[in-house]
């Protein structure tokens, strides 16, 4: 009982996810189906990746991608990966900051939400916290596009691009981030 609700603290504290609702385009007629198809998307997606980041849980964190997920990052590494190749790279990423002792998170603003019955398309910005236990924690800013599609029922990511203000290269601070929250979850 304890480690279930201590799960479900875990999971609260870490969700955050805020939209703009004038920015939801679709080509559904039933805003009731919009909602559901953003809800199953929230539930199966953005919840499991916040959380599994949060948790260093590499295998949790795989489950939300598909298989031929691909992978922009257009940051100072300027990776392109699809599959396994970016699989790989992330168990690799997630062993080294447990090994390093260092504490993620990552939080989203969705500026725009397009939705259609299989595939949906979350643009915005993220706030990536990290660092040790009892020191003061740094920032990364970034915007991202993230395409999720309906496969067997289940919604997984086919696509996730970003880029950060890592280095400054791109201009993205925190006015960016909390100028886009607007209404919560």
């Amino acid at each position: 009982m304890k480690r279930t609700l201590l799960s479900c603290l875990v999971v609260a504290s870490c969700f955050v996810v805020k939209v703009k609702a004038q920015q939801i385009s679709t080509n559904l007629d039933d805003p009731n189906t919009v909602r559901e198809i953003l809800q199953a998307v929230d539930t199966q997606v953005w919840q499991p990746f916040i959380l599994a980041l949060h948790q260093g849980d590499n295998t949790a964190y795989t489950k939300v991608h598909a298989n031929e997920v691909l992978r922009i990052s257009n940051d100072f590494t300027g990776i392109v990966q699809s599959g396994e190749a970016y699989f790989d790279r992330n168990e690799k990423t997630f062993a080294s900051l447990k090994e390093r002792k260092i504490e993620a998170k990552i939080e989203f603003a969705f500026e725009s939400r397009i939705v259609s019955k299989s595939l949906v398309s979350d643009q915005g910005y993220y706030r990536y916290t990290y660092g040790k236990a009892g020191e003061t924690p740094k920032f990364i800013y970034g915007k991202f596009l993230v395409v999720s599609e309906l496969k067997d029922s289940t919604w997984k990511i086919i696509l996730d691009y970003d880029y950060t203000s890592q280095e400054d290269k791109y201009g993205i601070s925190a006015a960016d981030f909390e100028n886009t929250l607007r209404n919560i979850k």
